[in-house]
């Protein structure tokens, strides 16, 4: 029982606090400007349609099939574009379920330094973190993270992510991103102190490989619409994009 509840926190943890953007498949480098919806269908059959409104999403629909809409949610922004509201409805009846809301606190110049469990710290003047770490005191031995640390490059993308957890003893999985020019990762590197063996087996989702390489097809705004994993010589899509103006 005690594995199956490790394997089950895993999994919610990975989907809640996985993802590299705050929106899966969709990226703070690229230019959505000219579009009012993105469409995201993954590998594991599931699609999520934005809506997007000044290249920002308004709303979104989770869904695996039109009759099995999983979660409608929408957001609010402040007045410097940053996300400060999501709200939950109810599938049936679109009735507002739950709010959650995020308390953000910003330095002179206007740069967010705290964001729910979230602390930014920047190099100099620049706009963009130069690290950012999310503290979760509540989680301490399980399989959540104690601490989840993002290192940045100059051009805002994500160099490497560590994890820290306890379970017994202190866990480090540290994972470090390489990208091609238009700022997408195309190479996955993995290491853990004390070191795991890899690949680790997941339940719900792709293993988890020690080296893990991505590939593109692009269309002629230089926006990816299909998405490759290549693990071992093997190449499997894992995603797919339509852009709708």
């Amino acid at each position: 029982m005690k594995i199956c509840y490790t394997v089950f926190l895993c999994l919610i943890f990975q989907f809640c606090f996985g993802q590299i953007n705050d929106f899966e498949g969709l990226s703070n480098h690229e230019d959505y400007s000219s579009y009012r919806q993105v469409v995201f269908k993954s590998f594991m059959g599931s699609t999520t349609e934005y809506n997007l409104k000044e290249s920002r999403v308004t709303d979104l629909i989770f869904y695996f099939s039109k009759d099995n809409i999983v979660r409608k949610e929408s957001f609010i922004y402040d007045t410097i574009g940053n996300l400060i509201s999501v709200n939950n409805y109810n599938i049936a009846n679109n009735e507002l379920l739950f709010q959650t809301n995020y308390i953000l606190k910003y330095d002179d110049l206007g740069r967010i330094l705290e964001k729910d469990k979230k602390n930014y710290i920047y190099k100099g003047a620049s706009k963009l973190p130069e690290k950012i770490t999310t503290l979760y005191p509540e989680v301490e031995d399980s399989a959540f993270s104690l601490k989840k640390e993002f290192l940045y490059d100059d051009l805002g993308n994500v160099k490497s992510v560590k994890n820290y957890y306890t379970q017994n003893q202190l866990q480090v999985d540290i994972e470090q991103y390489q990208y091609d020019k238009f700022q997408n990762v195309v190479k996955l590197e993995r290491k853990s102190i004390p070191e795991k063996e890899y690949p680790i087996i997941m339940i719900g989702g792709y293993n988890k490989h020690r080296t893990e390489e991505f590939e593109y097809v692009y269309n002629q705004k230089q926006l990816w619409i299909k998405k490759y994993r290549v693990v071992d010589g093997k190449k499997t899509l894992i995603a797919e994009r339509e852009f709708f103006h």
